[in-house]
Order: C-alpha cells, then structure tokens, then sequence
C-alpha cells in the first residue's frame, strides 16, 4: 500500500490547499484576512456565503457545537439541515448525555484519522471550521456548498460505533473537497436548478438524483470504499452502484465544465484500479 491510500487526485490534501490558494491570491491578495491560510480562507468564507462559518481563531481541531447560541448559528443549522430546515431548533437538539456521546466520538474518530490518514486528517483541520448537531429524521448528517466548512452530525444513534463516525467525516470531507474545487474551478455548467434536467443515478442512494447530488456521490462511495479496503479488506457495497453512477454521469457529460469532466475521469480510472485490486484480492 502506497502512502495514499485513496489515490484520488481532488481528494488530495495539497490539491485542496493549491485551489485556497488561488482563491486567496484573487479574493484576499493583501492579506486582510489574516496572517495564516487558514484564517484567511474562512475569513473569505463569512464574507461570500450566506451563513456564517464558525471556527477556532487559535486552534485547528473543529468546533463541536451542539447548540445554536445565536441567530446566525440557528441560520447555519437551518442551511446544514435542508429538508429539514423547517424544523424548529429546540426539537432537533440532542439530550445533554447524548451530546457528551457525540463529542467523544468525533475526537475518538479525528484521533483515528489522524493515525490512518493524516494527509486527510491536515485537510480537515484546514477545511472544517465546526461540526454541529442536530437530529432529523431520515438523515444522519450533512453538507451544504452554502455552508462550505462545516459538517452537520446527526447520528440516529450517539453511541455508534467510532468507525461509523469516521466514516461520516470522510464522507462528508469529499463533498467539502469538491465545494473548493468547484468554488475555485467550476465543476457544472449549469445552476443546480438547471442540473435537476441531467439526471443519473446515485452511487449511494441508487435512484435518479440531480446530476450535481450522483457526481457528489460517486466520489462518496469511492472514497468510503477505499477506507473500507483499507481498515477491512472489505468495498462490496458500492461497487455495483459506483459503475452504474459513473457511466449515468458520462453519459451526462453535458452538464460538467471540462474541469468536472476531467475530475470524473480521474475518478474513473481511480475506480478502474480499485476493482482490479478487488478482483486479485
């Protein structure tokens, strides 16, 4: 096994870190947001989205918020939760015991991936201002491209599993990559509502998506197959799913720029060589 385990070029820390990078030398070049990248880059993010994105000024580790101490954090909740936006805040917060539950298991699982993959473990800390919790039924947790750096954990069960925890970081991780890269290169052509018109099926899910929501989750599924392989020997359960997703977003092509069809081919091939691994195995 080579140092990178999941050999995916956009879910390299230092792709992730190159396209801050250019973002800041165009929106930020004089620096007023702070000396340090990462300062920089989330003082970029409270400028251009449309809630707030909260972090630790002074340490990298994310936040853990479990509630919502201002408007701006019960808007940040809202956004995370999408469908479950509506809800009101006080039926969606976890009871005291289960919050103690949560917050040990995210620094159970951060600790995890910083021995696994501490590639991936720097990304994070340099992307991932605060993780928050709340409960929705029907979703163990989120991202949202308005809300690019931080992740919404809302496991059904607290007390799961550190390996079911790990793997909604990497999960959701892969989808704040691919915020970047499109924030900074442009992955689709067109607007998501325009997107709702090219559908494929999702890699996860295994239905019809927009086709924005299947690429999104063909480099989930890839990503958590890799991490599978990698602790397990294990990645049967996407397989099927990841090449009926792949070829359904090829065929779709018109959707991406020729940058997000570039990055859908390096995933294929990626794809390619994790089944050949998985046949020898």
């Amino acid at each position: 096994m080579n140092g990178d385990p999941f050999q995916l070029p956009v879910y390299k820390t230092e792709t992730v870190l190159s396209s801050i990078d250019a973002l800041l030398s165009v929106v930020d070049p004089d620096r007023t947001g702070g000396q340090t990248q990462r300062a920089r880059f989330f003082a970029f993010l409270n400028r251009v989205l449309k809630v707030p994105v909260p972090h630790d000024p002074i340490h990298e580790r994310p936040l853990l918020i479990a509630r919502p101490n201002t408007q701006d954090e019960e808007k940040l909740l809202h956004a995370l939760m999408g469908k479950g936006s509506d809800a009101d805040i006080a039926t969606v917060l976890f009871e005291d015991n289960e919050v103690r539950l949560l917050k040990a298991r995210i620094n159970d699982a951060l600790d995890q991936i910083a021995i696994l993959y501490p590639e991936t473990y720097r990304g994070i800390t340099a992307v991932v201002g605060a993780f928050v919790f709340a409960r929705v039924k029907g979703y163990g947790g989120g991202t949202s491209s308005d809300a690019i750096g931080v992740i919404w954990c809302g496991m059904h069960n607290p007390a799961a599993d550190v390996d079911d925890y790990i793997e909604l970081i990497l999960h959701e991780y892969m989808h704040q990559c691919l915020f970047i890269d499109d924030l900074c290169h442009r992955i689709f052509r067109y607007s998501m509502k325009v997107l709702e018109n090219y559908p494929a099926r999702s890699a996860i899910l295994n239905r019809e998506r927009p086709l924005d929501k299947a690429y999104h989750s063909a480099f989930v599924a890839y990503i958590l197959m890799r991490h599978r392989l990698h602790t397990s020997g294990q990645v049967l359960e996407y397989l099927d799913t990841t090449r009926r997703c792949l070829e359904a977003t090829r065929a779709q092509e018109a959707g991406l720029t020729a940058h997000g069809a570039a990055r859908l081919g390096e995933l294929e091939a990626a794809f390619a060589r994790l089944e050949r691994e998985h046949e020898a195995a």
